[in-house]
């Protein structure tokens, strides 16, 4: 590591670089007190009804609660940064682990120099080396924006973009993702042709973002760097970069997962003598598992197909599965599982759910276990 890498290392990667969330930061460096950080800080939760997920670098410290998040607030992905120009970034490791534990899939974004400062083969190489110990299923995500190198402003340009995306590809044999926002991108990627890689772009407060002025469609949307981490990491971060995945049946052919049904989620239980099939789509065959009688299956009838469109199931005695999956809606298959049953009944809690924009009370709790009240 040379001088320039040190300043680099020590300047951007430890402070200058990602620095959206400064309210958290002068908490934690006790500059705030916690009420004026709540009086400076809108927070805000996800869309439940919509593929979300989380982008993390060295400012979160792991442990990050992605479980929990997918258990209870359905988290779909997370993208980590792996690289800062040709340096290894801290707790990208950690984080992946996380993301494996959690089941989820993970990408790898990078922070990119330009080459009169970081030779972009240099970058690429490093980019390439952590990638290739543990690929990431997401791929690689190029982090185009405002930078300083050694102290001084350092903004990658159109021609920095492109050789690094071309480079990267020639050696890897993969496209990489375009990470920026407009503001950046009509000063700085002038001329850039957004028809060659995909886009995550970054715009916040907003459902739906403005793109950079040539670039016609986006992967992800960045939608708020303020997540409420009180709610959704407890024990970690304060606040928390939000994004959405444009297109849920793209991400579900590409990485698994659950399609949110549209509609407000219900719980049925299985009354069929012999079980139940969930299948993948709402035709006969395909057949998933069958589930043996008072399995509760939670989800959506579709008013087209008349199936019901599942989320996840539970059966008796065990913990419930979340599962993306179809199965008759008959009478004789499944009933409406209304409270009270047996004295038991229902708790509402709230998770500040959304469905097709509209706010909604979880009628059951997370885990789908009845709760004496």
């Amino acid at each position: 590591m040379n001088y320039a890498q040190l300043k680099q290392y020590l300047g951007n990667n430890l402070w200058h670089g990602e620095n959206s969330r400064m309210n958290s930061r002068a908490l934690l460096l006790g500059r705030l007190t916690f009420k004026q950080y709540t009086a400076l800080t809108v927070l805000t939760m996800p869309d439940g009804s919509k593929v979300w997920g989380l982008d993390l670098s060295h400012w979160n410290r792991p442990p990050v609660a992605l479980k929990r998040m997918v258990e209870l607030y359905g988290l779909s992905f997370v993208i980590i940064k792996g690289c800062d120009g040709s340096l290894n970034t801290n707790y990208y490791l950690e984080h992946v682990a996380a993301a494996k534990e959690a089941g989820i899939p993970w990408g790898m974004y990078v922070w990119v120099y330009p080459g009169s400062k970081v030779s972009i083969d240099t970058q690429v190489n490093a980019w390439r080396a952590r990638a290739e110990a543990d690929p990431p299923p997401m791929g690689i995500f190029l982090d185009l924006e405002w930078t300083y190198y050694a102290g001084q402003p350092a903004n990658p340009n159109a021609t920095d973009a492109r050789t690094a995306h071309d480079k990267w590809k020639a050696k890897s044999g993969k496209s990489a993702t375009t990470y920026t926002a407009k503001g950046y991108a009509d000063t700085y990627l002038i001329g850039f042709d957004w028809t060659r890689e995909e886009l995550w772009v970054a715009n916040y407060g907003v459902s739906i973002p403005a793109l950079p002025t040539g670039a016609s469609d986006y992967t992800i949307h960045q939608f708020t760097s303020t997540l409420d981490g009180k709610l959704l990491d407890p024990d970690g971060n304060f606040e928390l970069d939000g994004n959405y995945y444009h297109n849920a049946e793209l991400f579900k052919a590409r990485f698994g997962g659950i399609t949110p049904p549209i509609g407000e989620p219900m719980r049925y239980r299985v009354v069929g003598a012999n079980g139940l099939n969930l299948r993948t789509a709402p035709v006969s065959g395909s057949i998933i598992i069958l589930v043996p009688p008072n399995t509760y299956v939670f989800g959506v009838i579709d008013p087209v197909s008349e199936w019901l469109h599942g989320t996840s199931y539970q059966q008796p005695g065990l913990s419930e599965t979340p599962l993306d999956f179809w199965c008759s809606a008959l009478p004789g298959y499944i009933v409406e599982d209304a409270a009270p049953v047996n004295d038991v009944v229902f708790e509402s809690f709230d998770l500040h759910y959304r469905l097709n924009g509209v706010p909604y009370i979880q009628p059951f709790k997370p885990d789908g276990l009845p709760r004496k009240v």
